[in-house]
């Protein structure tokens, strides 16, 4: 694995680590946004090892997911939507319009994240 896409990598594991710790702590809304960037960054770390593009824009990383997904990378629907899902999470979390975020739609915008960063992980550690 090359070291940008290892350093993606460790960022997307250390996000879903803080997205678990505010989850038991009742912070939803930040539980929910952490998932969505340890997402993304897992994302991009497999774009970058499969495509040597360090895409900046979510949807970019995005777009570049989508393209590996056409060129066989099998990944079932459900994960791959947590990046178009929590990027709808983020942007009101970061701007608004305000949505509240319950326990449920955190935890499941944590689950989906965390299967795409463990996708990526089997898919990269091979």
């Amino acid at each position: 694995m090359t070291p940008e896409a290892a350093d993606y990598l460790r960022h997307a594991k250390l996000a879903l680590a803080n997205a678990q710790k505010a989850f038991s702590g009742n912070l939803f809304t930040i539980a929910a946004r952490e998932a969505y960037i340890a997402a993304l960054n897992a994302a991009r770390a497999i774009v970058f090892e499969k495509l040597t593009i360090a895409s900046k824009t979510h949807s970019g990383t995005r777009s570049l997911l989508h393209q590996l997904v056409r060129e066989g990378l099998d990944i079932d629907r459900d994960t791959l939507d947590a990046l178009t899902d929590g990027f709808k999470v983020k942007t009101n979390a970061d701007y608004g319009p305000y949505e509240e975020i319950g326990s449920a739609k955190a935890e499941d915008v944590l689950r989906r994240a965390g299967a795409l960063v463990s996708f990526i992980n089997s898919v990269l550690a091979k």
